[in-house]
Order: structure tokens, then sequence, then C-alpha cells
């Protein structure tokens, strides 16, 4: 099916145009937060977060300010200037890739899948299920992370899952912020919290 082969070149070289105008837009503006590079790159707010975090991981970007309230939005600080070509995060989240350079940049490993989708969490916006694989998550792993903080009460459906064409997947919030440290799921699926 010829379609379908173009219709993959066209998908990725969207994903390389959406890569190269938030990576414009970060070298401009130097300082922001997420929304500020949403509203300048004209890309959806999820593709803004999960370009931003592996990079700030990286140590390319810096956390300048981190959110702390519900209003607050943290703010990065561009610590790398890498070159006009945009970073290339590794399919398996271990490094991102300076093209311009040909230099790998590890992503932190002392923490993890789970702290990586808390701190995510704890930035305030909704997200989905994917955007925590997208992390490291294993799907399974996640859908019981967050089903387990769902029945703690840290974590509200703010969207329904709406299957098939032009559906959507389920989208949650952090409505219980109880600091850094992630909690952890028991087996039993009580969750015990650290910060407490």
């Amino acid at each position: 099916m010829p379609g379908v082969k173009g219709q993959k070149k066209r998908q990725r070289q969207g994903a390389t145009d959406e890569r190269r105008r938030m990576w414009s837009v970060i070298r401009m503006l130097r300082r922001f937060d997420l929304n500020e590079l949403e509203e300048a790159s004209d890309c959806a707010y999820p593709t803004v977060r999960r370009f931003v975090r592996p990079l700030m991981l990286s140590g390319i970007l810096a956390l300048e300010h981190e959110a702390r309230g519900h209003e607050d939005r943290n703010r990065y600080r561009l610590a790398k200037d890498l070159g006009p070509e945009p970073p290339i995060v590794r399919s398996d989240y271990s490094a991102v890739f300076d093209v311009n350079s040909q230099t790998e940049f590890v992503i932190e490993a002392g923490e993890t899948a789970r702290d990586r989708a808390w701190a995510l969490m704890r930035e305030g916006e909704a997200f989905e299920l994917r955007d925590l694989v997208e992390l490291g998550v294993q799907k399974h792993n996640g859908l019981k992370f967050i089903g387990a903080l769902i029945e703690a009460g840290y974590l509200t459906l703010v969207r329904a899952r709406k299957p098939g064409p032009g559906g959507y997947s389920a989208a949650y919030q952090l409505i219980r912020d109880t600091g850094e440290r992630t909690p952890v799921v028991k087996r039993s699926g009580a969750v015990e919290d650290p910060n407490l």
C-alpha cells in the first residue's frame, strides 16, 4: 500500500517540523515555561512537555524555577545551546543526541521511571498514560500507578477515554501534591507516601 508509506513519512516529517519549531523558540526565548513554548511554537502542550523533559534531565535545559502551587509554573533556562539543529531523544529514553556536534547527552538514570512520572504529574497539567510510557514506564505499570493514585485521592480523571476514529485517551491531573518524593504503591495496591 503506497499510501501508508507516504503517510508514515509525512508523520515523521511532522514530528521533525515540531521539534525544529520548539528548538528554535527555545533558542530564541532562552528562558520560558511550557505554556510560552506551546504558544510560540504552535505545538500541542503534550508534545512540548515530552520534548522539554528529556532535555532537562540531560542537562541541555535547566529548571530555573520549580512551581509551588497550581497557578505557578515551572520555568526553564537553556543551559547548552547546541546549535540550529534540534536534539533527538533516543527511543529508549537513555540519551539525547545532538545532531550539530554528533554528541550524546545521557539522561540521568538516578531516578526510576515512576520518579519521572511523579515529577511530570507534579507539573500540575493534565497528562495521559502515553506521557508516562514515553518516560519509560511500562504500560501495565503506568495503569497500576494511576489507578492506585486515583484510589488514594492523589489524581482525578479530567477527561474520559473516547475510543474510535477521532477519539482520545483518558487524561488525569494531580490534585494532591505532597512533595517531591514519589509515593510507593504496595503489592496490596495501598499507597505509602514518603513525603508524609
